[in-house]
């Protein structure tokens, strides 16, 4: 029996002195790469980092990181060590890379058993944030949520308003405007009065919100906000223009004009781009169409100065040159500005025969604009035939409707979002309408029972779409 109690013991002693080695080990080793990880922060944070700094770091964690692999050991700053290195890879665009260093992060973590799960929060908005730049949404979606839920759960976490930002920012980059205004506004609300970046953040959400109201037509809560952000004493290019935007869309020109005139300072050449096409199209509005005309060559030039290949800001300045030589009754010259427009909005039609469009919807640029300038040119043919009563304009009149009917159902189809439920809600019923109308001309004009036909299919279509984005706009405006 003594003899069994001393074995016992021993081996207990043995246990006790082997576990006091293990911990003594731990504290060394982290001792070590605490020393090494704070030499790799002290360039991580660098104000302005650059390619040399970067890579020592990059060192410097590894060195980390291969302290602990040689000692077998686990440990807190190795998962931190593979965290940093993953937001370097982010930032240099290495994704598959930062992916890895993330999910090695998140790999250890987890077996430190000792750890809350408050620890997974910036590896959750790493990764989302890399999903989102990889065109993997649902990837991103899911990371960001669990970045939220560690939130909720933790409400003193350190930068807690950071996951409600991100989801804020992944729904505004797919058009779910109602869902990032909640988040932004829930951002807004945890953000610490004693946070140093407090006021940076609260402009930023403030601004974020805005810009996701005036998306959603809300111009008179977007223009509050943009105000407010001028009483913090931001002086920003941008929020004049989005100032001057949602002014042209309240009626109010004059303030509309004021605020668009002082986004002219901007040096950004996309916002430039923006701004002239904006100002082309408010005289539109306000009938001096010789100003508009000077807007948007302001706007084209701005383009072939900075850009030189097909994008959305040049296809609006033709869409807007269009629209001036239609209230000019300019008719031909409005057509070859629509076809530019269709030029512009698609990668792989570059015809220039105006009888012509687009049909692989696939290469399409944006194809909101792709929908606008088929349905201007539309209506130009159907001008053109008024004026000289030659059916062939009318026939392509009813054609373009076709294809720009098609262009309609492809986004109801594709996109799921407010920005092309409000786009269709505010546009689909009159491109449906002229269809019908264009058809039940022809059939009379020639009795060919075909056109009859078409404008039933039309009628019917029309019907089906109509109900479907009243749902939508009932579901937005809730």
């Amino acid at each position: 029996m003594n003899k069994c109690k001393n074995i016992c013991f021993l081996l207990l002693l043995i246990t006790i002195c082997f576990w006091s080695d293990y911990v003594k080990a731990q504290q060394d080793i982290d001792k070590q790469a605490e020393t090494l990880f704070k030499r790799g922060d002290k360039l991580f944070f660098l104000r302005n980092p650059t390619e040399k700094t970067d890579q020592q770091a990059i060192s410097t964690y590894h060195a980390v990181i291969q302290l602990y692999e040689d000692n077998n050991l686990q440990g807190l700053l190795l998962a931190e060590s593979y965290q940093r290195l993953g937001s370097i890879y982010l930032g240099s665009r290495k994704f598959g890379e930062a992916g890895d260093a993330y999910h090695q992060s998140l790999k250890i973590k987890e077996k430190l058993t000792d750890l809350e799960d408050s620890v997974f929060y910036k590896e959750f908005i790493f990764l989302g944030n890399l999903n989102a730049l990889t065109d993997r949404p649902d990837s991103a979606e899911w990371y960001y949520t669990r970045a939220v839920e560690i939130a909720q759960r933790y409400p003193d976490i350190d930068d807690v308003e950071r996951a409600y930002n991100s989801l804020g920012v992944f729904y505004r980059s797919i058009g779910d405007y109602r869902q990032s205004i909640n988040f932004f506004e829930k951002a807004l609300s945890v953000v610490r009065n004693d946070d140093p970046d407090f006021l940076k953040a609260t402009i930023s959400f403030t601004y974020n919100i805005a810009h996701a109201k005036r998306a959603l037509n809300k111009f008179e809560e977007s223009i509050l906000s943009y105000h407010r952000l001028l009483d913090y004493g931001i002086i920003s290019d941008r929020i004049y223009l989005e100032l001057g935007l949602s002014y042209t869309e309240t009626g109010k020109y004059d303030s509309a004009d004021y605020y668009l005139q002082k986004a002219r300072l901007s040096k950004s050449p996309e916002v430039m781009s923006t701004v002239y096409n904006s100002l082309g199209n408010l005289y539109i509005k306000k009938e001096d169409f010789d100003s508009a005309e000077f807007y948007f060559n302001s706007s084209q030039q701005v383009n072939a100065e900075n850009f030189g290949f097909k994008n959305s800001f040049l296809a609006r300045t033709y869409l807007g040159l269009a629209k001036v030589e239609m209230k000019r009754s300019k008719v031909g010259e409005a057509l070859n500005y629509y076809q530019q427009a269709l030029t512009n909005s698609s990668l792989d039609f570059d015809d220039t025969v105006i009888s012509h469009n687009p049909q692989n919807l696939e290469q399409s640029i944006s194809l909101l604009n792709l929908f606008s300038a088929l349905e201007g040119k539309a209506g130009a043919f159907k001008k053109l035939f008024f004026s000289n009563r030659n059916q062939q304009h009318l026939q392509l009149s009813l054609d373009t409707y076709r294809q720009a009917i098609r262009v309609a159902q492809h986004i109801q189809k594709t996109y799921d979002n407010d920005e092309a439920k409000l786009f269709l809600v505010q546009n689909v019923y009159p491109v449906y309408e002229e269809a019908i109308s264009t058809a039940h001309q022809l059939y009379r004009l020639n009795g060919e029972r075909k056109y009859a036909e078409l404008a039933f299919q039309f009628s019917e279509y029309s019907k089906a779409a109509v109900l479907s984005e009243m749902l939508d706009e009932l579901d937005i405006k809730a």
